[in-house]
């Protein structure tokens, strides 16, 4: 049965299989795969949704349309909207569930947020982190696309759901492949809420269970109001009221947004 992703008017659509199976299905219908910070904040607008909504959304792992690239020296790549993981398709050639780069020019014409091995070597890896490390992380924040913002209140929310409803202290790792063999890419996955809510970058692009989300063109247009967060709302508010009362603003909204 397919996720119920949508709330009356449907924007979003599963397209569940192979990522090289169902990614040439997801262009070819005109949708877009949604991006690790699309899924991000996807999850905090439909936290006053349905039950059905909200669980499809938490309770379920995403690929997404974000590239990660490997070079043969340990070095790594993030590509927003990969245009070179848009092309996926069951004849792509693949090593150990990865797409194969033509060669390692290919890996430096990638565009995107780079990091070196030794850039690597400074952060943690394959295990799950703190809420204060999530938020420090380099490459949850570039994931987030810079947005302190989004990653705070959504690593707030993972992290306060995941106590309440599994009782774990540390979520959301950054999981990475090891295969170095040749240049390769994957595509990000957003992890389940009970199960580390983590990122993950060693996905096979031709596992059976994947899951990718298209969004519908008119949902860039139509679905620009969102429901702002607690923190967003603060933000904004502080422009315009004394400090002394932004303690007291917030007590006052913090009702509103208990899920």
């Amino acid at each position: 049965m397919a996720l119920e992703l949508n709330e009356p008017r449907k924007v979003y659509k599963e397209f569940y299989g192979r990522n090289i199976d169902k990614m040439p299905e997801l262009i070819e219908q005109g949708f877009s795969p949604l991006s690790m910070a699309q899924v991000m904040q996807r999850r905090l607008d439909v936290l006053g949704s349905t039950p059905e909504v909200k669980d499809a959304w938490w309770m379920n792992y995403f690929d997404t349309g974000d590239g990660i690239a490997y070079d043969r020296s340990g070095n790594i790549k993030i590509e927003y909207d990969s245009p070179t993981m848009r092309s996926l398709n069951p004849e792509s050639k693949l090593k150990s569930g990865a797409l194969v780069l033509a060669d390692d020019d290919a890996f430096e014409k990638i565009q995107g947020p780079e990091f070196t091995s030794k850039d690597i070597a400074k952060y943690k890896f394959n295990e799950s982190l703190r809420e204060s490390d999530v938020n420090e992380h380099p490459f949850w924040m570039a994931l987030a696309r810079g947005d302190k913002v989004l990653l705070k209140e959504y690593a707030h929310q993972v992290f306060k759901k995941a106590k309440e409803t599994q009782g774990y202290d540390k979520n959301m790792g950054v999981y990475l492949s090891s295969f170095r063999e040749v240049p390769n890419m994957r595509l990000w996955l957003l992890g389940r809420l009970n199960n580390n809510g983590s990122g993950n970058g060693n996905y096979n692009v031709d596992y059976n269970d994947g899951r990718l989300v298209g969004v519908a063109p008119e949902a860039h247009g139509a679905e620009k109001i969102v429901t702002p967060s607690l923190e967003q709302v603060m933000k904004a508010s502080l422009k315009y009221i004394a400090p002394v009362n932004a303690e007291s603003l917030r007590k006052e909204l913090s009702p509103l947004y208990k899920n």
